[in-house]
């Protein structure tokens, strides 16, 4: 007997050799060369088709060795039959490997559990169809079926079975075989349930097998109740009912939309005044009204069209025929609204971070401000940090902190890691960068020629052929208004490549220095022309008292003598008033004293009796002569 238990053992080896290779090959070196699938629920490279094709795989590869092992259980517990009660020690041997083959089967058990629980998640199911309604999924295939196959055969057969006019849930029974279980149909089978989808939905095999049997037969009772005559007949009176209802809603929506058009024709000139902007009127009385019906007319056709599309809904869930397609139109409303709430719903913690990064940068702001305010009022002084440096410090680190904010704030926004939001925001940035290098370069300029302070708003300055007084300073560009009323825009960038002169700088401390020349023939006593000269300019106004003028004499040409005179003001917007009235001065004073001031030239062509000076300076005696 033992010999021939041993030829037993020798022909189950040799014909489950090739599945235990199979199982060495997929335990061994496949679980290295597919682990990254089981943990593949953070790689987006990896399709769910491959992870699936994986478990069907593994599974296979289980079947294989359950079969092995069982074969080698049956071989065993044969075996243990026919040892002798006294060969105890073999008896031992066999009962230990039997529980060393029944904790490999758990141990192998759990390890697919855990594999295909990873999988789960992600795979996705091939749907066993009654009527476009879903009854159950079906993940993993059987012998050469596929998973999408033998759902299709399940469909096909339900549909053949749902016409049976004798339908009743006593002819659906469950069959047990070695490795599955049949769902049969008056003795047809219809369905199979596996040990793999037993696996796959984690509960026993018999249950699952029950769960399915229950859901087919209760699936096709009701829908047999639902399309017998008499339902059918109730449902149809139901649609024309509902469809007389929806005939009067209408008619009383138009009705009304009909009265409120009437009662805006009638008396729009009460409430109406038209759309004005200021003087100018966008819209009139009449436009305004007509604006106003058609808005009317639109929301009604609205409000009809939608009433309709939401009523198609009911009407085609009536009907087990059209009840699919009345769960689809309602998605096309339902599915976007619910995803609009859930979005906001997801957002609202990323709001929360928002709102805290904004309500953190506007105190910071208003600190600064406070600060700034502080430095510009010269309550708080900083060593090195001028007072006019204040407001356009404040306004560059106000930049830096909205970018900054904006930079922290970016990521939290929704979209901003979609492709469309990141490629919006590289094309403005080459927009930005190819078409803003001469603003970059003026802003640039603009801020160094704040800390350089070579003006300030008010001051006179000139700028190449450019003299006026400063009347805004940008970060782009400087504005200059000349004495002629003429507004020069000047870019930064400009003003910092050139030189400028500035008049107002120390006007107030020291006086800004004026001069004017004049040339007197040498006939005029020298020390004569230099105390008129400074009595006229003691005669003029807004010319400082407390710094002296003084007189040069800036050359001794062939005619005559070069005098400059050099006075004080300290107000430099003045300066061609004061040069004009300092000019009328000269002439009365040089008059006065009986001094020409005039071309050496016409001095020597003249009659000797006649002078250039006006009669009202000379005395008679001086006119006699």
């Amino acid at each position: 007997m033992k010999r021939y238990i041993t030829v037993i053992n020798i022909l189950l080896y040799l014909c489950i050799a090739p599945a235990s290779y199979l199982f060495a090959e997929v335990n061994k070196p496949e679980i290295i060369h597919y682990a990254p699938y089981l943990s593949s629920t953070k790689d987006s490279s990896l399709t769910s088709e491959t992870q699936t094709d994986f478990a069907q795989k593994m599974m296979r590869a289980s079947d294989s060795i359950r079969t092995i092992d069982s074969l080698r259980v049956l071989v065993l517990k044969e075996e243990l039959l026919l040892v002798k009660a006294s060969d105890k020690q073999r008896k031992k041997e066999i009962e230990v490997k039997l529980r060393n083959l029944e904790r490999k089967d758990s141990l192998r058990i759990q390890a697919v559990n855990r594999k295909i629980d990873s999988l789960r998640k992600i795979t996705k199911g091939s749907p066993v169809l009654l009527s476009d309604d879903t009854l159950f999924m079906i993940y993993t295939s059987y012998g050469p079926l596929a998973a999408s196959e033998r759902a299709k055969r399940v469909s096909e057969s339900l549909d053949r079975i749902k016409t049976d006019y004798y339908l009743d849930s006593a002819s659906f029974t469950l069959q047990k075989n070695e490795e599955t279980y049949e769902i049969l149909y008056n003795g047809n089978r219809i369905a199979s349930v596996t040990t793999n989808d037993a696996l796959w939905a984690g509960i026993s095999i018999q249950d699952l097998a029950s769960d399915r049997l229950n859901t087919i037969s209760k699936a096709l009772i009701t829908y047999k109740e639902s399309t017998s005559f008499t339902r059918i007949s109730i449902k149809v009176l139901l649609a024309l009912g509902f469809l007389v209802v929806l005939f009067i809603f209408i008619r009383l929506i138009h009705k009304g939309f009909k009265k409120l058009t009437l009662w805006f024709t009638t008396n729009h000139t009460a409430w109406i005044k038209g759309i004005h902007i200021g003087t100018y009127e966008l819209l009139s009385v009449n436009k305004t009204l007509i604006l106003l019906v058609r808005s009317v007319t639109i929301l009604k056709w609205i409000l009809i069209l939608l009433l309709i599309y939401l009523s198609l809904p009911i009407l085609f869930g009536l009907f087990p025929w059209t009840e699919s397609l009345a769960e689809k139109l309602l998605n096309f409303i339902l599915h976007p609204f619910s995803r609009f709430f859930a979005a906001i719903i997801a957002f609202i913690p990323n709001l929360i971070s928002i709102g805290v990064i904004i309500l953190i940068t506007f105190y910071i702001i208003k600190g600064l401000k406070f600060l700034t305010g502080e430095v510009e009022k010269g309550a708080l002084v900083i060593p090195g940090f001028y007072a006019d440096w204040a407001i356009p410090t404040y306004n560059i680190v106000k930049v830096l902190i909205y970018a900054f904010s904006l930079i922290v704030i970016f990521p939290y926004l929704p979209g901003s890691n979609s492709p469309i939001f990141q490629g919006v925001s590289i094309f403005v940035g080459i927009l930005f960068s190819l078409g803003s290098s001469t603003a970059i370069s003026n802003a640039v300029a603009g801020i160094v020629m704040t800390y350089m302070r070579p003006f300030k708003i008010g001051d006179k300055i000139k700028v190449n052929d450019i003299v006026g007084v400063v009347v805004e300073k940008g970060l782009l560009v400087t504005r200059i208004k000349s004495v002629y009323n003429e507004e020069y825009t000047v870019p930064n960038s400009m003003l910092l490549g050139n030189y400028s002169v500035n008049y107002s700088r120390y006007s107030e401390e020291k006086g800004l220095i004026l001069t004017t020349s004049v040339t007197i023939g040498y006939d005029a006593p020298w020390r004569d022309v230099h105390k008129i000269l400074i009595q006229a300019a003691d005669r003029t106004s807004d010319i400082l008292r407390e710094n002296k003028p003084y007189v040069h004499q800036s050359g001794l040409e062939d005619f005559y003598v070069a005098y400059t005179l050099h006075f004080f003001i300290d107000k430099p917007t003045l300066a061609p008033a004061i040069l004009s009235e300092l000019h009328g001065h000269i002439q009365d004073c040089f008059n006065e004293a009986g001094i020409e001031i005039m071309s050496p030239h016409y001095r020597a062509e003249r009659d000797g009796n006649q002078v250039t000076i006006p009669a009202a300076y000379l005395n008679t005696d001086q006119n006699k002569e």
